[in-house]
């Protein structure tokens, strides 16, 4: 082997080094992925069981303040009065959320002002 085929033989086993890393990582990566996604399952299957659990109790607890301020008043009206004040309730909490989903409210504007200030420190460094 002459001198110059073992720089090139030595790049091509550096190469193939890197190949076999670079295919270890996919690997390792796939593998966590995974996993992450196994446990993420998990986490919704628990959320989703809690949400039922919780929407039971509401519903439980609310017949219960229905069945409490009917001893005052009939009961229709007892239902009227505890299921208006939950229908606004709902409608508050719904038009906050709605408000902070409005595309305004997502723009990541501390990312936009820096990438914006960073750009144009580039560019006058250029000229």
């Amino acid at each position: 082997m002459s001198t110059r085929q073992a720089p090139i033989s030595q790049l091509r086993m550096i190469a193939d080094d890197m190949v076999l890393l670079v295919n270890q990582e996919v690997t390792l990566a796939k593998q966590e992925l995974d996993l992450k996604v196994s446990q993420a399952m998990y986490g919704v299957a628990a959320i989703v069981a809690g949400t039922l659990a919780a929407f039971i109790a509401v519903w439980v607890l609310v017949q219960a303040l229905i069945d409490g301020v009917a001893t005052q008043m009939p009961d229709w009206a007892a239902a009227l009065i505890v299921g208006g004040v939950f229908a606004i309730a709902a409608m508050i909490f719904i038009r906050l959320g709605s408000n902070r989903l409005a595309p305004d409210h997502l723009k990541p504007h501390h990312t936009i002002n820096s990438v914006t200030r960073t750009a144009r420190t580039i560019k006058e460094n250029m000229k």
